[in-house]
């Protein structure tokens, strides 16, 4: 039971990671230069403290929102 938890929590880790670096590598250039370079921990400590009004202040409004499939017609 124990091997079953910990493998969903590795897999969740891992899923995490991967969606965190592939925001880093589309994000805008003064959003990625706060978190490039940096180790997947500290990465995650840094996007963790990052606020709405934050982003407007690195050029987010200029991203393209990410249609949900229920927004496609």
């Amino acid at each position: 039971m124990l091997r079953v938890a910990r493998c969903g929590a590795v897999k969740a880790r891992t899923q995490a990671a991967n969606q965190l670096r592939d925001l880093i590598v589309t994000a805008p250039e003064a959003l990625r230069q706060q978190l490039a370079g940096l180790p997947a921990a500290r990465q995650v400590e840094t996007a963790a403290r990052f606020r709405p009004g934050d982003l407007a202040a690195v050029g987010a409004e200029n991203l393209v929102h990410v249609m949900r499939p229920g927004d496609i017609r």
